[in-house]
């Protein structure tokens, strides 16, 4: 502020100056919080939603196409629970690296949380053809640059990875950036049920089949509810056709009459703890009612009840305690429980599977290896293994007394099952046929419509009291 003294010559200054730089920080400290993620810099949330916003209306004005390209590191949960989560920051740290290195000037990359990551393009070709194309380009760029080796820390050996890429795009404001981002999400759940480490490009029809899942979920939900679901049984016998067990089946009645097999509903199931549910009303209805079977005879106390374990089911950690909670209160005996599980499920991951089997042996449970002879044991996975017998595969059954090929398999896996003293039952016998080849072939227990085909529990009682009788 300048101002003249009592001589006209004379002048003075008065300036006052504030140091701001700290204040500035400040904001910039406050806005990098407010839009962008901490641990890896890249844009969040808000900031990518602002960004979408943006990038659609540039898209209206010139007419061309833009991508959501949402990336899903494969087996990251699995790298923290060994690792640590030093480790797994890391890898998210190196990865927003790369991108930022990599994607256009245009490109947004953004992290929405744990370790799914956001790439937002723009200007990409009139024509959506075209424009799929070059966005599945850059989802492949990006591809690429995931699965180059990783140090995570100094003189650590080299880590690598894949992502799960799901890509949608949009043009102008059809599409809000909320329902992009759900598309997008769709899509990365169908690259990961095509066995991850791939993209895939949303179509409307995804939307639609997610939707119809989720209402069958949901239909499959209330029926466990409201008591839709039922079990049948169906008797297995030994060469002289007693009864020595039975297999408990899943089944759904539907309002209109129609009845459906597991393998027509339970698909939705097998991906949430639905699936859990369902196990443990199978368990616990099958176990209560195969009890009340009259025990006034010594086949009665030893009828075995065999039951069909999902992938839901092993995976889940609780399993046996999920089991003896249901089985002991019934005093029912552990001894006389068999749980199937098929050659595909426990060959998924071998040595994990392998230490439930060890568990459930031990509490008593039987383990019967279902579809023997599909193609995934060997001797020595077998020999490691506590079960009680196997199953043939009823497609080979199907096929015994009419197809050389399926009749050498079967005598085969009976083999196999006899040098391991491992008990041996066919599914699916139909014809007599069947029967005596495979008692030829010296297999004693069956299983299948030529014994009886799967029953009510009522019905299955009459015919049981019949048999006793």
């Amino acid at each position: 502020m300048g101002f003249r003294g009592d001589e006209e010559a004379s002048t003075r200054v008065i300036g006052i100056c504030y140091d701001v730089t700290d204040q500035m920080r400040a904001d910039e400290w406050i806005h990098a919080l407010a839009f962008h993620d901490p641990l890896t810099r890249l844009a969040n949330r808000r900031l990518l939603m602002e960004r979408i916003g943006q990038a659609q209306a540039r898209s209206h004005r010139r007419g061309d196409h833009g991508a959501l390209i949402l990336l899903d590191i494969d087996h990251f949960k699995k790298l923290n629970d060994t690792l640590g989560h030093d480790l797994g920051d890391a890898l998210l740290i190196q990865i927003a690296e790369r991108l930022a290195v990599a994607l256009r000037e245009t490109d947004t990359a953004a992290r929405l949380g744990g370790d799914e990551l956001v790439v937002l393009c723009e200007a990409l070709d009139v024509q959506p053809e075209n424009a799929a194309h070059e966005a599945a380009m850059i989802g492949e760029k990006i591809d690429a640059l995931i699965r180059e080796p990783y140090r995570l820390e100094p003189g650590d050996h080299a880590y690598s990875c894949t992502a799960s890429i799901g890509i949608t795009l949009f043009h102008g404001h059809d599409t809000t950036g909320s329902e992009l981002l759900k598309q997008a999400d769709i899509a990365m759940y169908q690259a990961k049920r095509a066995g991850r480490a791939t993209l895939r490009l949303f179509q409307p029809a995804m939307q639609q089949a997610i939707e119809e899942s989720a209402r069958r979920e949901g239909a499959l939900r209330r029926a466990l509810e409201q008591g839709d679901l039922q079990l049948v049984y169906q008797p297995q016998v030994d060469r002289d056709g007693v009864w020595v067990g039975c297999e408990a089946l899943l089944r759904w009645s539907l309002l209109d009459g129609t009845v459906l097999k597991p393998a027509q509903f339970l698909t939705e199931a097998e991906t949430t703890d639905l699936m859990l549910s369902i196990g443990d009303w199978v368990v616990s209805t099958a176990c209560r009612e195969i009890a009340s079977l009259p025990a006034s005879t010594q086949a009665g106390k030893d009828l075995v009840l065999g039951i069909n374990i999902s992938a839901r089911q092993l995976a889940d950690p609780r399993l046996i305690e999920r089991i003896l909670a249901i089985i002991q209160p019934m005093r029912f005996p552990p001894a006389r429980l068999r749980f199937e599980i098929s050659e595909a499920l426990l060959f998924g991951d071998f040595e994990r599977n392998a230490v439930i089997l060890e568990r459930l042996g031990a509490a008593g449970i039987r383990i019967e290896l279902d579809d023997f002879g599909s193609g995934y044991s060997s001797l020595v996975h077998l020999k490691r293994l506590p079960l009680s017998g196997v199953k043939i595969d009823q497609r080979l059954i199907a096929a015994l007394d009419t197809d050389p090929n399926a009749a050498m398999i079967v005598r085969a896996a009976i083999g196999v099952a006899d040098a391991l003293t491992l008990p041996i039952i066919a599914e699916g016998v139909e014809r007599e046929s069947q029967r005596n080849l495979l008692l030829d072939m010296g297999c004693v227990r069956f299983q299948g419509f030529l014994f009886g085909r799967p029953m009510p529990l009522d019905a299955f009682r009459r015919a049981y009291e019949s048999r006793c009788a």
